[in-house]
């Protein structure tokens, strides 16, 4: 998935949507599971995000988007649950984002991993970009 927009200057309020690249792996089933995010910064204007999304049962859609704030850029793993019957296991989906947004060094980079369901469930992480 790619969403076109452009980054956030200084002087704008309002976030700005910015372009990501989502792909993910196939799920995989386990008993204990954790999210995990990892982030990397690829070149000037690239940051790379990898990680696992833990969710209650494998009919889930799961999308990327990203907003640009002043002082962060906030990605966000969505998933939705589709209108199939689903054996209820908790899995863990694996996945990677390029983010494709001009970062400075002030700038926080937030990953957040939300889904809706019977509760709603969001966790959000705040990482450090590394060379």
């Amino acid at each position: 998935m790619v969403l076109h927009g452009c980054s956030s200057t200084a002087a704008s309020q309002e976030p700005q949507e910015i372009e990501v690249e989502f792909s993910s792996g196939e799920q995989q089933y386990a008993a204990a599971l954790a999210d995990t995010v990892e982030i990397v910064r690829l070149a000037d204007e690239q940051v790379a995000v990898s990680g696992s999304m833990r969710l209650p049962n494998p009919c889930f859609e799961v999308k990327a988007s990203g907003l640009a704030y002043a002082d962060s850029l906030l990605l966000t793993i969505e998933a939705t649950p589709t209108p199939q019957m689903c054996q209820m296991a908790e899995t863990s989906l694996p996945y990677e984002v390029i983010v494709h947004s001009a970062m400075s060094e002030e700038q926080e980079l937030m990953v957040r991993h939300t889904f809706t369901g019977a509760e709603h469930l969001a966790r959000t992480f705040r990482l450090e970009v590394t060379q």
